[in-house]
């Protein structure tokens, strides 16, 4: 039997937020979800003021502002026909108005901050050990078969990796990055590719299996992820796209656009 001061049911932000509370007070408790990780897509990822100072308090502040967008750099929200088309209508948001811009500053210590919930964690590839060394890029991987979900941050890294070379082999139809696990562990495939807590869930007690951060160039890591949407059909665009990515990181042109901006470039 177990037992526990404190039984926290849902793992949501009250439910996370009350355990590590009742953690640093010394209390006993336990956490039960439907869910075996944590979120694999961007989800809410305006983090707000008195958000940041729950954080703060419990001493995850430094975390945020590593990783997040920083409320003077959020921008505009703007309405357009495309992201090539017209626009229509723009909007401060957030707080960027000057005019609101004192009002926020005036009513915490903390700033906003764009900080998807899928970057406070990495995206991993599930290797079967058998199968020969652990692989050093993406490209080890062409012709085999590879688990990952395909709505999913793993899943659209996977697609675009090494100019889409990976994409007849790959299998999306898996609802999440535990599900593509176990598809590794019943030798359906060759490897799987998740978030870490989603395949740590279905493998990390089987040594046969290695759980390694994904070898992509354009895996985000401690830092900013770069990319671009493109209509599913449009495959030789996103190639040229991914392609020409690929050339101005390796030339050091995207790196001095951000130094340009104060940013960090982690290609």
């Amino acid at each position: 039997m177990i037992e526990t001061d404190v039984l926290i049911v849902g793992s949501g932000p009250a439910g996370s937020s009350s355990a590590l509370f009742l953690s640093t007070y010394g209390v006993r408790n336990m956490v039960i979800t439907k869910y075996r990780w944590t979120a694999n897509t961007p989800r809410a990822h305006i983090t707000n003021q008195r958000a940041v100072e729950i954080m703060r308090d419990m001493g995850l502040e430094d975390e945020i502002k590593a990783k997040g967008v920083p409320q003077p750099l959020m921008g505009d929200t703007v309405f357009c026909t495309s992201l090539a088309g017209d626009e229509l209508a723009r909007l401060h948001t957030w707080g960027t108005h000057p005019q609101r811009l004192a009002d926020y500053t005036m009513a915490s210590p903390c700033i906003h901050y764009d900080l998807p919930q899928d970057y406070r964690e990495r995206v991993m590839l599930a290797w079967d050990r058998e199968r020969g060394p652990l692989p050093e890029s993406l490209a080890a991987l062409k012709g085999l078969p590879v688990a990952v979900s395909g709505q999913s941050l793993a899943g659209w890294l996977m697609i675009g990796a090494e100019a889409g070379a990976l994409r007849d082999s790959l299998s999306t139809r898996y609802a999440d990055g535990a599900e593509a696990a176990g598809a590794l562990r019943d030798g359906r495939v060759a490897a799987a590719a998740g978030l870490a807590s989603e395949l740590e869930s279905v493998l990390a007690d089987q040594p046969r299996y290695a759980i390694l951060p994904l070898p992509a160039p354009r895996a985000p890591h401690d830092g900013w992820a770069v990319g671009c949407a493109v209509k599913r059909d449009a495959t030789d665009l996103a190639q040229a796209l991914q392609q020409r990515v690929n050339e101005l990181s390796a030339d050091g042109r995207l790196r001095a656009i951000f130094q340009r901006h104060g940013v960090a470039w982690h290609g």
